[in-house]
């Protein structure tokens, strides 16, 4: 007699298929792999209950529509040159820090087609980041080529070898001080990595590459082996935040950064 499949042999949904969910983009056989799995987990289910009571408060916050439609408008004018760096007013990054969040939080990965002509393949960047801040966070003599004592000269040194302005953002506020950087291959060419470290000696990396210019992508999730990364594009560099923190915290980290280099 031929046994039907056991049904808890396949793997659990993760947290990118469970954000799908909750945003009503799955469908058929995704779908129905998802609320078995909720039927058995009360857990899972209250994780898909919290991403939807996000995102509902990100729409009231920042309605959708809205968010696409300013967003679309600043793309427009990053890529006819009316803008390059905007003003740093604390009201313009609560509203472009809003608008990426508004996007980017309960989309998982799906990366936003009207903003960028052409694919961005966000998903191999964040794999490339994940991989670095595997190799290098774990080490502990030599995790940096250049050590945060000599901060200018690795800005410089990194910015020159990228061809783009970088910057460092200071994560003091989140707990996190600056251990140093180093140069790595990119897909593309060069990318720097800026290590930073809490007083628990935990890590988290930025990962930052030149892309196509005049393009913005929203923050975008991805979690592999235990690691999360969250992506973003501006009108110059890629950047990806790695560490092996919970979404939200890993968020909290990014939004900093995003509002110190906008």
């Amino acid at each position: 007699m031929t046994r039907s499949p056991d049904r808890q042999s396949d793997p659990a949904p993760s947290d990118t298929d469970l954000m799908a969910y909750a945003d009503g983009q799955l469908s058929g056989a995704a779908r129905a792999r998802v609320e078995a799995h909720l039927a058995e987990h009360p857990d899972a289910a209250a994780r898909v209950d919290e991403f939807r009571a996000q995102s509902a408060a990100l729409d009231k916050l920042f309605p959708a529509d809205e968010a696409h439609a300013r967003t679309r408008a600043l793309a427009r004018q990053i890529s006819s040159g009316q803008t390059r760096r905007p003003a740093r007013s604390p009201a313009w990054q609560a509203l472009t820090a809003s608008v990426l969040l508004a996007l980017g939080a309960a989309g998982g990965w799906t990366l936003n087609d009207r903003l960028a002509p052409e694919p961005v393949d966000a998903v191999a960047l964040v794999d490339d980041a994940i991989a670095a801040h595997r190799l290098y966070a774990a080490e502990v003599l030599h995790p940096v080529e250049v050590g945060a004592e000599s901060e200018a000269h690795l800005v410089g040194w990194l910015s020159k070898r990228l061809g783009a302005d970088l910057r460092v953002p200071d994560l003091a506020a989140s707990g996190y001080r600056l251990v140093g950087g180093r140069l790595l291959p990119g897909d593309t060419g060069a990318a720097a990595q800026f290590m930073y470290e809490n007083a628990g000696g935990h890590r988290v990396t930025v990962y930052a590459m030149t892309g196509p210019t005049g393009q913005l992508a929203a923050f975008q999730y991805l979690e592999k082996d235990g690691l999360g990364g969250i992506y973003w594009q501006d009108d110059t560099l890629r950047y990806a935040v790695i560490g092996a923190l919970p979404r939200d915290g890993l968020t909290g980290i990014a939004t900093e950064i995003y509002r110190q280099l906008i």
